[in-house]
């Protein structure tokens, strides 16, 4: 009766052992202290994964050292007449979409100001940028420049912790709860040409924008590549008619700071620095493909956790455990979990944060393993003092097989006994000196003993 409790207390400290453990996992990474974790292993797959092909409908215009460097002129000192002819320029080869990643809150000269009003009013395809403010209000183009445009985004970055832009947020509430949207939204919107009516806000699932369904409440960016990935050309080409108009014809062209001291840069999942600019493309061309990554459902995530301890920690169980056995299924599982993580985000754009999963599999394959072996060393130990002194190396490797039972209440068995003596011992004794007679003895001893443990046997008894 004991010992069927003790087996029973045995199994419910080992289930309880594997189990614990994925409860901890799910409470930390619900409190997000694994997020930090979780985000290297989200950029990771992007790293598997490599490249994609780009949207050809999109084409950057970039402000970058060469534009500065050709006009001899400050990044600070940068006049909207550039901005105003780069329009025209662009509007004259037939861009679909000019959208202006700049914040132009501010006036500067009237002259200027007045030029680039004028080319954005006879474009009639200018999309400009605004910035909510820490007050809560929106920091809106100049009149001039606003009511001339075709629409307006905000270019507003939500970073993670570790500083990366992974997401972009849809909408922006003002202090007077108007709404506005982001730039690529607002882009797209345009470019497709839908009808307000089918911006779908209320949806708890999905935001509805035209006929794009959206994650909600955020959106996971699909990066193509790293920075440069993009077809682009330096403002001062456009200006100088230094590039050939299909570059930019039916497409929508994002026009941006790309200028090393701008300071418009942001680390990425396949980037340490990418400039706002790029950013903002591979966010519009994650609409318009449709390409958006979807997190596992959280619910889903906390049973693969617990599926996963589980078999980290079925070991345990195991009655003859073996290392070489548990380090195979050690990577198997390990090759398993990031096999899927790999196919789901790569053929499915599926996010699997495999990272609790590995952590509470290997610690429970690892704890496990480690208790299974202290285990068998002590039962080894145990076994070997009691029989190891009695009975042949081969019959105690048996035992420990479990190929020989352990019943020390004796049992019936059909056996062979082997009785050997010296003949006239007594009379040898005596007629030789103790050296000789020790020699005659271990000279015996080593035939017997080896014919007795070669198989199965055991030396019982030595007496005359």
């Amino acid at each position: 009766m004991n010992k069927q409790i003790n087996k029973w207390q045995g199994f419910f400290f080992r289930l309880l052992l594997v189990t614990v453990v994925p409860l901890i996992i799910i409470g930390l990474n619900s409190t997000g202290a694994l997020e930090r974790l979780s985000l290297i292993g989200y950029d990771g797959l992007f790293m598997l994964r490599g490249e994609t092909p780009v949207n050809n409908a999109i084409f950057l215009v970039k402000q970058d050292e060469a534009s500065t460097d050709f006009y001899n002129t400050r990044l600070s000192d940068w006049s909207r007449s550039y901005h105003a002819r780069l329009v025209r320029k662009l509007s004259e080869a037939g861009a679909d979409l000019i959208v202006f990643d700049y914040d132009f809150s501010r006036p500067t000269t009237k002259k200027e100001d007045a030029a680039f009003a004028s080319a954005i009013a006879d474009a009639g395809n200018v999309i400009l940028a605004n910035r909510l403010l820490p007050n809560g209000e929106i920091a809106q183009p100049i009149p001039a420049f606003s009511d001339e445009s075709l629409g307006e985004g905000f270019f507003d970055t939500l970073l993670d912790k570790d500083g990366y832009w992974r997401r972009m947020i849809y909408m922006n509430l003002t202090r007077d709860g108007y709404i506005y949207f982001s730039l690529p939204m607002a882009t797209v919107e345009i470019y497709e040409d839908f009808p307000e009516s089918q911006r779908i806000l209320d949806d708890p699932d999905a935001l509805g924008w035209g006929h794009h369904k959206l994650p909600f409440p955020d959106m996971l960016i699909n990066y193509a590549g790293p920075a440069g990935h993009y077809p682009s050309i330096s403002f001062y080409k456009i200006l100088e008619n230094d590039f050939d108009p299909s570059l930019v014809k039916g497409k929508i062209v994002l026009v941006g700071n790309t200028h090393r001291l701008g300071k418009d840069f942001f680390s990425v999942p396949t980037d340490k620095r990418m400039s706002g600019l790029e950013v903002h493309a591979n966010a519009i061309a994650t609409i318009l493909d449709d390409r958006f990554i979807k997190p596992v459902d959280k619910y889903l995530l906390m049973l693969l956790i617990i599926i996963s301890g589980l078999a980290g920690g079925f070991v345990i169980f195991l009655r003859h455990p073996n290392l070489r056995s548990n380090f195979i299924l050690m990577i198997s599982g390990v090759s398993l979990i990031m096999l899927s993580a790999g196919y789901l985000f790569i053929y499915r754009t599926i996010w699997l944060d495999f990272v609790p999963l590995l952590q509470v599999f290997l610690f429970n394959i690892s704890v496990a393993t480690t208790y299974q072996w202290r285990l068998s060393r002590l039962r080894e130990n145990e076994i070997r003092g009691l029989f190891g002194h009695y009975v042949s190396k081969n019959v105690v490797d048996a035992i420990l097989s479990e190929n020989i039972p352990i019943k020390l209440d004796g049992h019936r068995a059909k056996v062979t006994l082997l009785f050997s003596d010296i003949r006239g011992f007594t009379s040898i004794s005596e007629s030789l000196s103790p050296s000789e007679l020790g020699q005659l003895l271990n000279l015996y001893f080593d035939e017997m003993i080896a014919a007795v443990f070669q198989y199965d046997d055991m030396m019982a008894l030595w007496t005359n």
